[in-house]
């Protein structure tokens, strides 16, 4: 019994290690690095309908700050989406909670503004 139990802590073990191997980002700072690639790609847009002259070189200004911050960089990322896109149910999942995070930081800042 305990052989076996060794062999399938053993076989685990190695399953990890490949996932982590794999070159994808977590599910985690995926969902975190796309929450903020999608929050600048917002703010470029208001900039650009405010005629704004140099709202592209924001916009990758803070494509490089989100990347830099998160210790990642633009192919990583890319990789990432191209892994979660072919699964649309986890692709969704990922919005979902990218939809929560931006409702709880909503909530927070109505608070901050009553007080």
């Amino acid at each position: 019994m305990k052989v076996f139990t060794i062999c399938l802590l053993i076989l685990f073990s190695c399953q990890k290690i490949q996932n982590n191997d794999s070159g994808i980002l977590s599910k985690k700072k995926f969902t975190t690095v796309f929450k903020e690639i999608h929050l600048a790609e917002a703010e470029f847009e208001v900039n650009e309908r405010n005629g704004v002259k140099n709202a592209y070189d924001i916009l990758l200004s803070s494509y490089n700050d989100i990347y830099r911050i998160n210790k990642i960089n633009e192919k990583d990322f890319k990789i990432a989406l191209d892994y979660y896109a072919k699964s649309p149910e986890m692709l969704e999942q990922i919005y979902i909670d990218i939809l929560g995070d931006l409702k709880q930081e909503k909530t927070i800042l109505d608070q901050q503004e009553t007080n």
